[in-house]
C-alpha cells in the first residue's frame, strides 16, 4: 500500500535509530516514547523474539519496558 509502513519497515527504521543511539549515547540511559511497533521491534532486535510471534501475542500492559543495547 502506498504511503504505509509495514512492521518490517518500522523495525528496520528502529534498527537504524538504535545504531545512532549506540554511537551518540553509549552507556547512557535513553527514554524512547513510541507505539507498539517499536516495542515489538525492540523485543525482536534486542531479545531475538520473532516479529510474527510479537504481533499476535496478547498485549500485557506494564508500567514500562526496559531494554539494553548489547
Amino acid at each position: 500500500m502506498a504511503g504505509r509502513e509495514s512492521y518490517r519497515m518500522a523495525v528496520d527504521r528502529l534498527a537504524s535509530l538504535l545504531a545512532s543511539l549506540r554511537e551518540k549515547w553509549d552507556g547512557q540511559r535513553v527514554l524512547l516514547i513510541a507505539h507498539s511497533a517499536q516495542r515489538w521491534g525492540l523485543a525482536h532486535l534486542l531479545r531475538g523474539v520473532p516479529l510474527e510471534e510479537l504481533v499476535h501475542a496478547p498485549f500485557d500492559w506494564q508500567e514500562g519496558w526496559e531494554y539494553e543495547l548489547p
